[in-house]
């Protein structure tokens, strides 16, 4: 790991998880208070901190022997069918480890039905299973060794196939957000016979298809996030086959594609979703659940539209960076300069002087790099910059590409933040700002010293471990 900071003390330091203290337990902490999911499709945010586990309550079979011992925190809905019916449930957008599962019963102990733990290389949950009208089922939402957090639950209706040929797309409807979402099955999906593949689609196996008719001139972002098999997206122009392909992506093997593109206004647009070939050792289904997905790109892809975050501390924001791109001017950030092509932008003023405010994306699907900057307009100067930090604490296991930058800041001090890729990859962000800690003290400061042309001098400084910290990020460099 290599930390770089500009411009600051050597007391600044980095790698700080602050829990929050004090908090009453969810509302439906309790199986008999689980929250009631009445309509499909469901999203539902809550905070899971002081969430226990009830006397009577068994653990799912998806915990192993060594993490059994560390649960200590579940929250409860419940959904009745009301047809037989296959519904996904997911927590995607969640900032913490999550185990999903679903339960059938009356009172604890019930009788699980399924469960999952990671969704993919995801540290959030994904279910689909089939439901029997009139039944009652109980939707658990466990932490991996006791995590709480900021929880998102969403819950779908699955369709069935009925967009295998391009005749049959399925017309795209924005909601009022411009926002697109269908979850459905695919197996039994097929090729027509002039149906041609894409530029990313090596040996494709099936299809199905949607449309989109562009009311104005306009970027958009089509993804594939939360599927279960190897998708490969597409987009094309043309009223039949053959069309003509203007943008593609194939997810790098993964279930999950995404693609952006500028539409013009009038022009009908087919979104074409292949099923992947399907390599020996491969977990993914050959096809399955599709879940379909259309947005506009992040509203604070530039730094004039940054989201200004919202004191009072702690301040969550979960988002899809989809089509973000950079602007004319904008710097790389110093501890990654090949950073990906794709960044958004926040901005915070604080009320009042902190000894010490953390900047963290623990929990986001991407490997992101953070950077603090200050300034009016680019070129900004780079406060400090972080990528690939290794958090390793009680709540929070994520190795390799979380970003965390903690630092003092002054009252009426704008900070501009910037998340971008390192690898110009986007996906789900989750910016966490909040007051922390320190996880060592510095027992002894480096001494002065004067050097002449040619001399090397060293600066020495001791740290000690605070009592109660699980471990310490190091090592740690400075830059004056």
């Amino acid at each position: 790991m290599k930390l770089t900071f500009l411009h600051l003390p050597v007391w600044i330091i980095l790698s700080i998880l602050f829990a929050p203290l004090g908090l009453a337990a969810p509302d439906n902490d309790n199986l008999v208070a689980a929250i009631d999911i009445t309509t499909l499709p469901y999203t539902n945010q809550q905070i899971t901190h002081e969430a226990v586990n009830e006397p009577a309550e068994l653990l799912s079979k998806c915990f192993n022997d060594f993490t059994t011992k560390l649960v200590s925190a579940s929250v409860w809905y419940q959904y009745t069918a009301t047809r037989d019916q296959t519904v996904t449930f997911d927590t995607l957008g969640s900032d913490y480890d999550t185990l999903l599962s679903v339960w059938q019963g009356t009172r604890h102990p019930l009788t699980e039905v399924d469960c999952n733990d990671d969704n993919g290389n995801q540290i959030q949950s994904h279910l689909s299973l089939s439901l029997e009208k009139g039944t009652i089922y109980y939707i658990n939402i466990s932490g991996f060794r006791g995590a709480t957090g900021n929880l998102i639950l969403n819950a779908n209706s699955v369709s069935s196939l009925t967009n295998d040929d391009l005749a049959d797309a399925i017309e795209i409807t924005p909601d009022a957000n411009f926002a697109y979402n269908n979850v459905q099955n695919t197996k039994e999906a097929s090729l027509e016979s002039n149906e041609l593949k894409a530029s990313c689609d090596s040996n494709s196996q099936a299809s199905v298809w949607y449309q989109y008719t562009a009311n104005e001139t306009q970027r958009v972002v089509f993804d594939t996030v939360s599927s279960d098999y190897n998708t490969l997206l597409s987009v094309w122009t043309g009223n039949e086959h053959p069309l003509e392909e203007m943008a593609c992506d194939d997810g790098n093997g993964g279930p999950n594609s995404q693609v952006s593109v500028e539409l013009t206004a009038g022009t009908t647009y087919s979104i074409r979703i292949a099923a992947g070939e399907v390599g020996g050792g491969s977990l993914l289904s050959q096809t399955g659940l599709l879940v379909f997905n259309m947005t506009l790109p992040p509203s604070n892809d530039d730094v004039a539209s940054a989201i200004p975050i919202n004191e009072p501390l702690p301040y969550l924001n979960s988002q899809n960076t989809g089509g973000a791109t950079l602007e004319s001017g904008e710097l790389s950030p110093s501890c990654l300069p090949e950073a990906g092509a794709a960044s958004v932008w926040y901005l915070y003023t604080p009320s009042t002087d902190y000894d010490n405010v953390v900047f963290s994306t623990v929990g986001s699907s991407y490997d992101t790099v953070l950077s603090l900057w200050q300034g009016t307009d680019h070129p900004f100067t780079e406060m400090a910059c972080n990528n690939d930090v290794t958090v390793l604490t009680e709540q929070v296991t994520q190795l390799g590409s979380a970003s965390q930058i903690s630092l003092p800041v002054t009252e009426n001090e704008t900070i501009y933040i910037n998340v971008s890729s390192a690898s110009g990859d986007t996906g789900n962000l989750i910016l966490r700002v909040e007051e922390g800690k320190r996880d060592f003290d510095i027992t002894s400061y480096p001494n002065n010293s004067a050097i002449t042309s040619c001399q090397n001098s060293n600066l020495n400084m001791g740290t000690s471990v605070i009592e109660g910290v699980f471990e310490v990020t190091q090592p740690l460099s400075y830059q004056w």
